[in-house]
């Protein structure tokens, strides 16, 4: 018995924007009223842009990881962090200057990336109950 290739596969090796065009098409021919899936897909197009550019503010307007870092640590310090340099001379041949904000980013990576996530993690080091 051989087996049949469907006729609506299409062929792995297709480019994006052309396999995206295809399934539109095979959509519309579809649809039993053509133009209100065109209105309903611009409707998500539109509301989808609108949220985009909401998220894109709000994403400029939040302060980066550094400057929470480094504010809190400058608070808890009473210091300029950024001032305040690290010579570490582990590799004698290779030293490497650090900032307190730099060293503090990088424990809290390391802290984040050991962490177990599935349990609830806060910044004040107790447990979150």
């Amino acid at each position: 018995m051989t087996s049949r290739k469907n006729v609506n596969t299409l062929p792995d090796d297709l480019h994006l924007h052309a396999r995206f065009s295809i399934e539109l098409t095979r959509a519309l021919e579809r649809a039993n009223k053509p133009s209100e899936l065109i209105n309903r897909w611009q409707a998500a197009l539109t509301l989808n842009q609108h949220l985009l550019e909401q998220s894109s503010l709000l994403f400029n307007e939040a302060p980066t990881l550094y400057k929470v870092i480094y504010f809190e640590v400058s608070r808890a310090f009473g210091c300029d962090c950024d001032q305040v340099l690290w010579t570490s001379s582990y590799v004698p041949y290779q030293p490497v200057t650090l900032t307190l904000t730099q060293i503090a980013a990088e424990n809290l990576r390391e802290d984040f990336r050991d962490a177990d996530l599935s349990r609830d993690v806060t910044l004040g080091g107790g447990s979150a109950a």
